[in-house]
């Protein structure tokens, strides 16, 4: 029988693969692991850096957008009660590009696509419904379906981006 009078040649070359094996596979998890490292630093250098320490601002802004309802005195707005909400809720968006958008603009295009894309989303949606006289503001139901959910869905939207960022 040829394996058994060759057992050892087989035996040698069977090492040697699997060595080979081996060896690549520790290429391929050192390679990895190093570009999972350094991406992991970043990441943790970007949070450090500018996310947590401008959390605030975007809490603020949130808290801000929250106030409307204090703002809406009636169901029947006179236009200039109508443009200085569509005017407070355009300066809140423009101060948080400026406060926190801007840093993350160069750093991280695809998070700052996201959050403007749902801030401007979000400023448009709220202009459109005060520029709308069809709407009953002072209604608990109304005010909560046309503002303070798409205000909150923005919100948790937003955290959700920053939080999961890889």
């Amino acid at each position: 029988m040829w394996i058994w009078k060759n057992i050892d040649k087989i035996s040698d070359m069977a090492n040697v693969v699997i060595a080979l094996f081996t060896f690549f596979l520790g290429c391929y998890i050192f390679i990895y692991q190093k570009d999972k490292d350094k991406k992991d630093r970043e990441i943790q250098w970007l949070k450090d850096l500018i996310i947590t320490p401008k959390m605030e601002y975007i809490q603020r802004y949130f808290d801000e957008m929250s106030s409307l309802k204090e703002k809406i005195k009636s169901n029947d707005l006179t236009n200039e009660e109508r443009d200085e909400l569509i005017k407070f809720i355009k300066k809140l968006s423009s101060d948080l590009r400026k406060s926190f958008l801007i840093f993350i603009q160069n750093t991280t295009p695809k998070l700052h696509k996201s959050i403007n894309d749902k801030i401007d989303e979000l400023t448009d949606d709220l202009t459109d419904v005060f520029s709308n006289d069809e709407h009953k503001l002072s209604n608990e139901k109304t005010y909560e379906r046309e503002i303070n959910r798409k205000i909150q869905d923005t919100y948790s939207f937003v955290l959700e981006q920053i939080f999961k960022y890889k």
